[in-house]
């Protein structure tokens, strides 16, 4: 093989060395960017999850409210109920034997 020969050859592998190495570093870029992109992606997800259970949340406290506002509603309705009795009562009760 003529010193030439070997210079070409020795170019040529230099230049492959250098091709790999840039390969190298463009993979090495993009794992970068994906394991950015995936921080986003769980941080996103945690937020979203947060937002999820204070929903969750904010909807027990709301059922809860409602379920006292029901049974208001009943007791309401219960002394609206006996309102019309009452009317029948004599304006001044005696109080019963045993009471005394």
């Amino acid at each position: 093989m003529s010193g030439a020969q070997r210079e070409v050859l020795l170019d040529k592998t230099i230049a492959e060395m250098q091709d790999g190495s840039a390969l190298i570093q463009d993979i090495g870029v993009e794992m970068d960017r994906t394991a950015a992109a995936r921080s986003a992606m769980q941080a996103e997800k945690d937020s979203t999850e947060r937002d999820l259970g204070d929903i969750s949340d904010q909807v027990s406290r709301l059922r809860a409210e409602s379920r006292q506002l029901a049974l208001i509603e009943a007791e309401l309705d219960l002394v609206r109920g006996a309102m019309h009795w009452t009317q029948h009562l004599p304006v001044k009760m005696v109080p019963c034997r045993r009471c005394m």
